[in-house]
């Protein structure tokens, strides 16, 4: 469903990212969800009491992990169908780049003509950050630099993939999530006096 199918109060933003594996993820959710609302939107995120509730239920009758899993991805999938836009925590997480998860839903976001806003603490290169995590210099050859698996590394400028980059409204990744969300509620903003959520 695209986002001009959606006619709700308030903009709907879903909050991709690692955040869900913090250890207090419920805590740190409820400020981000907060701040949407602060801005005049609502921050849809990922996991609640209602989804923790039947998987704990899946848990106790003894049914297997892979049900827990596909109810994970079935709700998420929903979750984001329902909202206008994703507003996506690129901090690198367990590599050099973003959460291959946020990764998926951005890519989702984008195919379904949702506006996608994306932000991370480091700001800095995919060549740099790949550097630091292979520790070891590059191979300089045949004008390109390799990695230590011989494996050509992107050294075009970004913060992450260019699939991701350049996939974000205004191919901007902002400094954190307040930024973010403040270009989320100018976009919006501006679609109001036109045709409102509608056209979003």
């Amino acid at each position: 469903m695209s986002a001009n199918t959606l006619m709700l109060d308030r903009p709907r933003l879903y909050l991709a990212g690692p955040d869900v594996f913090r250890s207090d993820s419920a805590t740190h959710g409820a400020d981000l969800v907060r701040l949407c609302a602060e801005h005049g939107m609502a921050g849809i995120y990922p996991t609640d009491n209602e989804l923790v509730a039947d998987i704990d239920d899946v848990v106790r009758a003894g049914r297997f992990r892979g049900e827990i899993a596909r109810m994970i991805f079935r709700a998420n999938v929903d979750r984001l169908r329902s909202c206008h836009a994703v507003l996506a925590n690129l901090d690198p997480f367990r590599s050099p780049g973003a959460d291959n998860g946020t990764s998926w839903e951005m890519g989702m976001a984008y195919g379904l003509g949702l506006p996608v806003f994306a932000y991370t603490a480091d700001l800095r290169t995919t060549r740099e950050k790949i550097e630091e995590w292979h520790e070891t210099p590059f191979d300089h050859r045949d004008g390109a630099l390799w990695d230590r698996a011989a494996m050509m590394v992107e050294d075009l400028g970004e913060v992450d993939n260019l699939m991701l980059t350049r996939s974000v409204v205004g191919e901007r990744i902002h400094p954190d999530f307040r930024s973010a969300l403040c270009a989320a509620a100018k976009h919006f903003e501006a679609l109001q006096p036109m045709d409102g959520l509608a056209s979003a």
